[in-house]
């Protein structure tokens, strides 16, 4: 009876080891439940880097994007790739090192997450959030135009401009974000300006320099409470300032539907100038800002210095009269301009006879 005993105790020692192991697999594959959650293959405590590119980095509504990967420490070409949209396969297979899809409409949101399996077993997960929006940017040159005038002031040298961020934020139930609870962030040929970026910051205000090369303004807006981003940008390229002359009737006043430049047929003995600046960092016309240095034939005229000028014939002979104007900014010193026109006089006595014989 013993020996039937031990002869037991002995077979129960040597299958049991032999059973547990028959039941534990070689390697554990991941399954569909937790391939997105490991990263193997190397030491613990470090994390593969491999180098991801997003493009556009914030991405507007409904635009085209642009995912790349690649890793200098693996041959990823070898790999086995799976990309998946909000869980949803969407593209799978070796050395799928890119993927390309569309962005969300605004206030709506999708993740992007990569499965890489590579050659050695090990695998690697990323996943990216993208919840897009709209952001214009409204542009005002803090130049001078008249009051009759319908175009757009423009931005000079040294001149000074105002951009207002107009950010079109849609929450998750469809309500429109308040501007003011957003987060600015402006830059400048890609450097960042803190001073103008921050909490409802959605003015920025700049000058143009000396150096007329174009600026780049761009500002990125998002939300505090939600991974809602937008980025907007514009650039702002230099104009010249301008002065244009027209006549100021004594009985029609200021005529601006046309200028007067080139060659001017005057037919009566008296004529007015009125010069009218244009993008010129002034807020008026007529302002300590700016110089007006009028010319006859090369000799300055008492009056220079006011933004018109009277012209008389008095002599009542034919002739003609080189007038130039020179207008200048007197602390923007690029911002200068001249006008030139030649004034043709007829002469009186021909008016008088057709007087007479009338």
């Amino acid at each position: 009876m013993k020996n039937k005993i031990v002869l037991l105790l002995l077979l129960s020692l040597i299958l049991v080891p032999a059973i547990s192991i028959a039941q534990t697999p070689l390697f554990d594959l991941p399954t569909e439940s937790n391939r997105f959650d490991s990263i193997t293959g190397i030491p613990d405590g470090i994390i593969e880097q491999i180098s991801v590119e997003v493009l556009p980095k914030v991405p507007s509504p409904n635009e085209r994007v642009n995912i790349f990967v690649q890793s200098y420490s693996s041959d990823l070409n070898k790999g086995f790739f799976v990309w998946r949209i909000n869980g949803v396969n969407q593209l799978e297979g070796n050395g799928e090192t890119s993927f390309s899809f569309s962005a969300p409409e605004s206030g709506r949101s999708l993740t992007v997450s990569l499965f890489i399996e590579k050659e050695d077993g090990g695998t690697i997960t990323r996943s990216f959030d993208f919840s897009p929006a709209d952001v214009d940017i409204v542009y005002e040159a803090e130049t001078y135009t008249p009051p009759f005038y319908k175009g757009k002031a423009l931005f000079t040298s040294e001149s000074t401009f105002r951009l207002i961020a107009m950010p079109n934020f849609l929450s998750s139930n469809g309500n429109r974000v308040s501007p003011n609870t957003l987060i600015y962030n402006w830059s400048i040929n890609g450097t960042n300006i803190q001073s103008q970026s921050g909490y409802g910051k959605r003015v920025f205000r700049g000058e143009g320099g000396i150096v007329q090369r174009p600026l780049n303004v761009s500002v990125e807006v998002s939300a505090s409470n939600s991974g809602l981003k937008a980025k907007g940008d514009i650039f702002l390229n230099y104009s010249e300032p301008e002065v244009v002359l027209y006549e100021n009737n004594p009985l029609l006043g200021l005529v601006s539907e046309k200028a007067i430049s080139g060659e001017f047929l005057l037919e009566r003995p008296e004529i007015e100038l009125q010069a009218i600046p244009y993008f010129f960092s002034t807020p008026q016309k007529d302002s300590s800002f700016i110089n007006y240095k009028w010319k006859m034939n090369g000799n300055d005229l008492v009056s220079s210095g006011d933004s018109f000028v009277n012209f008389r014939n008095d002599s009542g002979e034919a002739g003609r009269a080189r007038i130039s104007l020179e207008t200048e900014h007197f602390s923007k010193i690029l911002q200068i301009t001249q006008s030139v026109v030649n004034l043709n006089f007829e002469k009186n006595d021909a008016i008088s006879e057709n007087i007479i014989e009338f």
